[in-house]
């Protein structure tokens, strides 16, 4: 069976990404640790850097999110994509010879790279796809952005399967390990450069004529809209839900070494797999309905992802010591006793269903309620979950378990009902007509 060119070029990307996020999404859950061994060793890396290497990269990412749409506009789709695409080869070098200042330095520029990666993401989304395919395109781009969670995790599995609790990653294991990752994303900036351009692109563009000023401006003009304003809390949420899974969880699981009955390494290992199977999972499953969601609409699956999340929130608290996110080694009791490893993978698994929910449902909404302007409408997004990434990722650092967990139950529920909302008021704005026929096409 022939596969369609914009499916194609949605496979390109994709594969690009996955490359990319295979090595990020495993440094990010062991980069606190990697550092915070390093520390030991070398005074001038704080036992902190970890943190605040996360909080420097969403922070810039947050403010660079309000000038990547002109600076798609000017380097298109391809070209943003290498762009934003080295910025993360570029961090990942910094560990081979690493440095506080250059880690920072670098991080600043990952969370630039960021912004212009992601906005470009959407719109080569959109471009590709149709009101009737959206949904399908979500997931299939969801599937390959996470399956880097499953290789990493079994990757980080092999590198620390044999490791004793007690054991530091050593300079010459650091090396091995970001050497990987650095070749890894060396090939998935290969990958974004030989990208094909889409035709829709250059007749997107052939219509706006717009200059760098009237796309920020654009850019602004949308942010400020009633439904622009409402989606901005559920954009808010993934940023809030993916620094907590991505970052805290992970590093609570490594902390927290004298309460689980396995080497704690090698259970990070295994929650970063369990994360990317449920969101593989959640991603093929959402795919797999697309028909339905266009006729029952996104808003039941993102009720059901915040029940379940909900869930896990209570589980988590409960299974892991009040302190685990910053105390290396801490002993305080928890409530399960003993801490339960199946609870902890669950937990993670959980985790990657909701966020998969959560993002595949905001980016075909966002493709099809603001098709004319999809760059800007990204933009906006990745400007509010960046927002929240930067404020979690640093209390993070300092506020015990159960509080972060309550910040997410609360973000969770104002999430879900804004989403509704937004998505209520498209409904109600399309022709009902237009839709069912589109249905009945499809079926």
């Amino acid at each position: 069976m022939s596969i369609s060119v914009p499916t194609r070029n949605l496979l390109h990307m994709s594969i690009g990404l996955a490359l990319i996020f295979l090595a990020f999404f495993s440094q990010t859950n062991i980069e606190e640790t990697v550092l915070d061994d390093r520390s030991k060793t070398d005074s001038s890396i704080p036992s902190n850097a970890g943190y605040i290497s996360q909080t420097i990269i969403y922070g810039t990412f947050l403010f660079s999110n309000l000038i990547a749409p002109p600076l798609v506009a000017i380097l298109r789709c391809r070209w943003s994509l290498v762009l934003g695409s080295a910025t993360y080869t570029l961090l990942m070098a910094n560990f081979l010879v690493l440095n506080t200042p250059f880690l920072y330095i670098a991080s600043a520029l990952e969370g630039f790279g960021s912004a212009i990666l992601w906005t470009s993401v959407g719109h080569y989304l959109a471009l590709n796809s149709t009101e009737k395919n959206v949904e399908r395109n979500s997931s299939i781009l969801w599937m390959w952005h996470t399956s880097g969670l499953i290789f990493g995790g079994i990757f980080l599995l092999v590198v620390f399967g044999s490791a004793d609790d007690g054991e530091v990653i050593d300079e010459g294991q650091t090396r091995l390990i970001y050497g990987v990752f650095t070749g890894i994303c060396l090939v998935g900036n290969v990958v974004f450069a030989l990208l094909p351009t889409p035709e829709s692109e250059r007749e997107y563009y052939e219509e706006r004529h717009g200059s760098y000023k009237q796309e920020l401006i654009s850019t602004f003009k949308l942010a400020i809209t009633v439904d622009s304003i409402l989606f901005s809390f559920t954009s808010a949420f993934a940023g809030q839900l993916m620094s907590f899974w991505s970052g805290v969880y992970s590093t609570s699981l490594s902390f927290s070494r004298h309460s689980f009955a396995v080497n704690s390494k090698t259970l990070v290992a295994m929650n970063s797999i369990a994360v990317g199977v449920g969101q593989i999972g959640a991603a093929a499953a959402f795919g797999l309905y697309g028909k339905r969601t266009l006729r029952w609409g996104r808003a039941p699956i993102i009720v059901f992802s915040c029940i379940i999340g909900v869930i896990a929130y209570v589980l988590a608290a409960l299974n892991l010591p009040a302190d685990a996110p910053f105390n290396n080694g801490t002993t305080e009791p928890t409530v399960i006793q003993p801490p339960s490893i199946t609870i902890a993978l669950i937990c993670g698994c959980i985790f990657g269903i909701v966020d998969a929910a959560v993002n595949t449902q905001i980016y075909s909404l966002a493709s099809v309620m603001w098709r004319e302007a999809t760059p800007q409408a990204f933009a906006i997004s990745k400007f509010f979950h960046s927002l929240l990434s930067t404020v979690c990722m640093y209390y993070g650092s300092v506020l015990e378990i159960e509080w972060q967990l309550a910040l997410l139950i609360a973000g969770a529920i104002i999430s879900t009902v804004t989403f509704v909302i937004v998505e209520r008021r498209f409904i109600s704005s399309t022709s009902r007509e237009e839709r069912k026929a589109d249905y009945v096409e499809m079926e």
